[in-house]
């Protein structure tokens, strides 16, 4: 049931979560890179002629101090205690208009595109975009969905901006699926943490964990969906990023370091450069479910 004593202000919708300027440099992106075992020339060898790029999922340590603004957390009428206690990350859909590179001097901004009920809590879409400072050309676009958990709205639900549809099947079936299987170390949370500059204590602090009655800790959403994403580069763009143009999914279930999770995809027999994918736990559960790629 919502806590009544919790109340997400329906009237934030449309809320400008503010901005900020970020350079990025080649300890971001190595790092970024060597978190998710992306250790390709492209991410990890920066004396390279031609340099190197981050891995597309790099874009989440973009988007996340967006997402942790005092304004953005004051405009939905919570506290960071509440963001860390009852948030849960329940989707990304990252759009990728060009690769982010160390040099890179890059806008982000935010904005509250909906706010709606659910029989779980309370969800709340933002519309994140990334940008050159130099050029102003767009950068990327991102959906960062949350669930904030047991929590009711206050006011009615509405939207800014409608916020684009992932795949409408959760998994997939017939023939053609490729299928790759990821070992995650007891430890990669703690490493991903550190090096995407994403922090939560229900990823790296078992007590933590514990206390909120999860089995154990747990892989960042994100960490999964970097992992998934490499995998589709690998598999259906030849290992080039920059082909990458579009990558989204639903996170659904828990993956716990020390096991392993399975990435199945498959090209989508009806429309060229689209793929379709999902994660599945060391359970055999959906991590991540809805999951499309667009490849040019």
């Amino acid at each position: 049931m919502p806590d009544k004593s919790l109340m997400i202000n329906a009237g934030c919708v449309g809320l400008d979560m503010g901005e900020y300027t970020v350079e990025v440099t080649p300890r971001m992106t190595l790092a970024y890179a060597a978190a998710i075992n992306a250790l390709e020339e492209a991410y990890f060898d920066d004396a390279r002629p031609e340099g190197i790029v981050a891995p597309p999922p790099f874009i989440v340590s973009i988007e996340w101090p967006i997402m942790m603004s005092q304004q953005y957390i004051t405009g939905l009428g919570l506290s960071h205690d509440t963001i860390f206690n009852d948030l849960v990350h329940a989707f990304q859909d990252s759009f990728f208009h060009r690769g982010i590179r160390p040099g890179d001097r890059l806008q982000v901004r935010g904005c509250v595109a909906q706010v709606r009920k659910t029989s779980a809590g309370a969800v709340v879409i933002c519309r994140i975009t990334t940008s050159d400072t130099r050029s102003r050309e767009l950068v990327a676009e991102g959906w960062f969905g949350s669930l904030f958990r047991g929590i009711a709205i206050a006011g009615e639900a509405g939207t800014a901006i409608e916020p684009p549809s992932l795949r409408s099947e959760p998994g997939l079936e017939g023939l053609g699926i490729g299928s790759t299987r990821i070992e995650i170390s007891r430890g990669l949370p703690h490493i991903y943490s550190e090096c995407a500059h994403i922090w939560n204590p229900i990823h790296t602090e078992r007590k933590f964990a514990l206390q909120k009655r999860l089995p154990d800790i747990i892989l960042h959403g994100t960490c999964t969906w970097a992992h998934a994403c490499l995998t589709i580069i690998r598999a259906h763009a030849g290992g080039n990023p920059s082909r990458l143009k579009r990558f989204g999914g639903r996170f659904s279930r828990m993956v716990i370091p020390g096991s392993h999770i399975v990435v199945e995809h498959r090209a989508d027999p009806t429309t060229q450069g689209v793929v379709h994918f999902v994660v599945r736990n060391a359970a055999g559960e959906f991590a991540i479910t809805h999951g499309v790629a667009v490849i040019a």
